[in-house]
């Protein structure tokens, strides 16, 4: 996460709870995220690094977590697997199917521990607290489909 500079931290307030915090919680609450990113298969952890960066300085996002977003907002889940929603739309770019699966997968790692998503039920939902969220669909001019 250095390469996102010294303003890092204002990037690793991921939900609005956040705010509530004192800055020693926030400071343990980031300490213990970018902990579980480094640990994380390299390119996972390559994608949080451009999307932190994406988020901080603009540009062009990431291909494959652009159509992430956009298949979140849209359908307002991600399903994951061969018959999954996310790999359905990597294929039909056309990707290979090793690389949309791929692809998607480090997707699944990533989303959740920046509480972007909720695991539920087989799927994840997009997380109603996540204020990283809000901003990238913002962003991206997505908004969230509603049931």
């Amino acid at each position: 996460m250095a390469k996102l500079g010294d303003k890092a931290a204002d990037y690793l307030v991921l939900e609005t709870a956040d705010a509530l915090l004192s800055p020693e919680e926030l400071e343990a609450k980031r300490v213990a995220l970018l902990a579980e990113l480094d640990k994380s298969a390299k390119k996972v952890g390559e994608k949080a690094v451009m999307l932190f960066g994406w988020v901080r300085n603009g540009g062009k996002l990431n291909e494959y977590m652009h159509r992430a977003f956009k298949v979140l907002a849209q359908d307002g889940f991600l399903t994951s697997g061969v018959n999954g929603n996310l790999q359905k739309n990597y294929l039909a770019r056309p990707y290979a199917p090793g690389t949309a699966s791929a692809q998607a997968n480090q997707i699944f790692q990533l989303f959740p521990p920046l509480k972007l998503t909720i695991r539920e039920k087989g799927r994840m939902v997009p997380n109603p607290d996540s204020v990283l969220l809000t901003t990238i669909l913002t962003k991206l001019g997505l908004t969230l489909k509603t049931e």
